[in-house]
C-alpha cells in the first residue's frame, strides 16, 4: 500500500510538472480580429484585433478608428461582466482626443460589444456612460474604409459636449 501510494505521488508530481510546462504562457497566442457592427444593422467603419499568450491579458489595435486607416494601441484583460467572461479593452483615440479613454467589452462567445467612454474629457466628470454596442463580424476591417466609427454614439445618448465636430 505505502508502495502505490508513493506510486501515485510521484504520478501526481510529473502530472504537476508537465503541467507548468504547459502554462498558458507557452500555449499559442489567441488572435482575435473583429468588425464592429451597431445593434440597428448596418455597418461600422473599426474594429479590433488582439492577440494573446496567455488568454488573459490581451494587447492590440482599435483598427480604423478615424475610418481613414489609423490604428489606437489597445490593451485588455479578461474579466467577469454579468456572469459571462468578457474581454474589458481600454483604448484611445490618439489622434483627435489624446486623453479620451474608451472601453470596450468584448464578447467572442456571444459575439458582442460594448462600449463606455468616460467622460472626464468632455464635461470634467469621472462618469462612463454607455456609448454604442452591437454585434461582432469576424475579420479586422480594410484600412481605410470610410463610413462611421463605432465612436458616434448610438441613437439616444446625451453627452456633456460632443466627441466630434
Amino acid at each position: 500500500m505505502k508502495n502505490r501510494l508513493m506510486g501515485i505521488g510521484a504520478l501526481a508530481t510529473a502530472i504537476l510538472a508537465i503541467g507548468a510546462y504547459a502554462s498558458p504562457a507557452a500555449a499559442f497566442p489567441k488572435k482575435l480580429a473583429y468588425t464592429f457592427y451597431p445593434a440597428s444593422g448596418g455597418a461600422y467603419c473599426d474594429g479590433i484585433t488582439l492577440t494573446s499568450t496567455d488568454k488573459l491579458a490581451y494587447h492590440g489595435y482599435h483598427v480604423n478608428s478615424d475610418c481613414a486607416g489609423s490604428n489606437d494601441p489597445a490593451e485588455g484583460l479578461v474579466v467577469r461582466l454579468g456572469g459571462h467572461k468578457v474581454i474589458e479593452v481600454i483604448t484611445g483615440i490618439a489622434s483627435e482626443y489624446p486623453n479620451l479613454a474608451l472601453v470596450f467589452y468584448i464578447d467572442p462567445t456571444a459575439y458582442t460589444w460594448l462600449l463606455y467612454v468616460n467622460e472626464y474629457y468632455l464635461n470634467g466628470t469621472n462618469d462612463y456612460i454607455e456609448l454604442s454596442s452591437g454585434s461582432l463580424i469576424k475579420g479586422a476591417p480594410p484600412a481605410g474604409r470610410g463610413g462611421v466609427s463605432s465612436l458616434h454614439p448610438k441613437p439616444g445618448v446625451k453627452l456633456a459636449r460632443p466627441m466630434f465636430p
